[in-house]
């Protein structure tokens, strides 16, 4: 499935692939799952994040989707995930701390009962996939900043789900740049 959506990202324009993780079941707990050979099975939780370079800029999105029907408890874990990412995106804007953006995110996150964040939430991207601000440090978000937010719940040996958007942060807020839907994603088989 990597290989599939490295080709597709090629032929839809991406001039440079950073990244492609698919993760699956279990390995959805982990944060940096790198490709198995593993099979995808009904019920399986599945994780898919790319990362690429368009036109001279990065961007990353990763989105959630279960196989058949989700695990059980998952849907909820989810939908902490994506308050996260609600609360994360109403809180950039010209002059916020780049912090106060992950405090956000892991409020909602430690308020639900799954516990410590565990990791910065998101980092600035642009030139390059790794810039400044990362979102643990307390650095003022400008108007035109490109961010990637990215609250993540991981229960071991269980599943997670994380979520990437590509933003731009604008005078009025967050401008979504990867505007596909954050939705759980059901797929037939």
């Amino acid at each position: 499935m990597a290989a599939r959506l490295r080709t597709l990202m090629v032929q839809g324009g991406c001039e440079e692939i950073l990244s492609v993780r698919v993760a699956a079941g279990e390995h959805t707990a982990s944060r940096a799952q790198p490709p198995t050979a593993r099979v995808i099975n009904p019920g399986d939780a599945l994780q898919v994040s790319v990362c690429g370079r368009w036109d001279g800029f990065c961007a990353e999105v990763a989105r959630v989707f279960a196989v058949a029907e989700p695990p059980e408890d998952f849907e909820a874990m989810y939908s902490v995930v994506l308050a996260a990412r609600a609360a994360a995106l109403e809180a950039v804007r010209p002059g916020a701390a780049a912090l106060q953006v992950a405090v956000r995110a892991r409020q909602v996150i430690e308020d639900s009962g799954y516990g410590d964040f565990g990791q910065v939430g998101g980092r600035g991207v642009g030139w390059g996939h790794d810039e400044g601000p990362r979102l643990d440090e307390p650095e003022p978000l400008a108007d035109g900043m490109t961010l990637c937010l990215e609250p993540a719940i991981h229960l071991s040996g269980l599943f997670g789900a994380r979520v990437a958007d590509t933003i731009a942060c604008g005078r009025d807020g967050a401008l979504l740049l990867t505007p596909s839907s954050p939705a759980l994603h059901v797929l037939d088989r």
